[in-house]
């Protein structure tokens, strides 16, 4: 459901050119967006910009519904149009046209992108108004359907590096009815925690971990991290299933989409394991402990990110 940065498959690799080429010049923009809001309106009146939207809290306003028209609805009311100024056909490069990936990798590789980037001090800027930081950034304030409404999704965010990227995939997944907890590694500056504090302080289910370890690849400190998380989240009691990501991971599917796999799922866990991949990384992972696994434990080796129920987090946290 989500590809990560390691992923070489092309499909992924085209989806994250059509996410960063497509976007940038829309995401580069927000900030003379944020500038003009303040030349024109004054610090004061900048919350008076915001756009006529539906409300959830007046019902004679807003009626959930779960049809196309509904959906058509709320899609219009969160539209913001994305120019795309380098020119790149992003249809072509879904369709795996080699040309125009090849003339997005040159164009993502220009200076001007890399000096694009959204800064630390760009989002303790802009965060100061969650108005304006919500609007020109695009976050979705509605549910799109009843289905998504009545199955919230939690999930967890490991974060250690670029910030502009965390957000954007933040920005993708987020759904004011579900749940989302983001770690900050311990090694990250401070003026990037203090970023991604505040923008949690403008989405009201958006919560950062309230413990900050120094996680490392292959150490028990990546689990720490998780569980975390499950703690953090775990208070709220509406959250169906629980879906790990890292910072830098991007969707393949709609949180629409997502809700229908998990559903079918019928409270099945998604996790990964392996005895042959066990095994193999025994000696490496293992071995330097100097014994072997207690109570003749029996190895398994599976992926880092899981799709788990309720059950499943509440046996992780609280199983004596």
């Amino acid at each position: 459901m989500f590809l990560t940065q390691r992923s070489h498959k092309l499909a992924g690799l085209n989806l994250l050119l059509f996410s960063l080429v497509c976007l940038t010049n829309y995401e580069s923009n927000t900030a003379r967006f944020y500038q003009q809001l303040k030349t024109s309106h004054g610090n004061l009146g900048v919350h008076n910009i915001t756009r006529k939207k539906f409300k959830l809290t007046k019902e004679e306003e807003f009626e959930l519904k779960d049809d196309i028209i509904y959906r058509q609805q709320v899609f219009m009311a969160n539209y913001r149009p994305i120019k795309n100024s380098a020119g790149i056909n992003c249809t072509k490069i879904i369709n795996n046209d080699q040309k125009e990936i090849s003339k997005s990798n040159k164009i993502m590789r220009k200076s001007m992108y890399a000096k694009s980037k959204l800064t630390p001090d760009f989002y303790l800027n802009i965060t100061k108004h969650c108005d304006v930081f919500r609007d020109s950034r695009g976050y979705i304030k509605h549910p799109l359907s009843k289905t998504e409404f009545e199955f919230p999704v939690a999930f967890s965010v490991l974060v250690y590096k670029d910030i502009g990227q965390v957000e954007r995939l933040l920005r993708s997944i987020y759904r004011p009815h579900n749940f989302y907890c983001i770690h900050i590694d311990s090694k990250m500056k401070k003026t990037e925690r203090e970023a991604f504090k505040t923008i949690a302080g403008c989405l009201d289910n958006v919560f950062i971990a309230d413990k900050l370890v120094d996680v490392k690849w292959g150490d028990f400190t990546l689990l720490e991290a998780e569980l975390i998380c499950m703690k953090t989240l775990w208070a709220y009691k509406q959250w169906k299933y629980y879906i790990n990501l890292t910072g830098q991971e991007f969707p393949l599917k709609t949180n629409r989409e997502i809700v229908a796999i998990l559903k079918s799922l019928d409270g099945a866990n998604v996790v990964d394991g392996s005895l042959s991949r066990a095994r193999k990384i025994y000696f490496k992972r293992w071995s330097p402990a100097g014994s072997p696994p207690p109570h003749n434990i029996t190895l398994v080796k599976g992926s880092m990110h899981i799709a788990a129920n309720r059950y499943f987090v509440d046996f992780c946290l609280h199983d004596p």
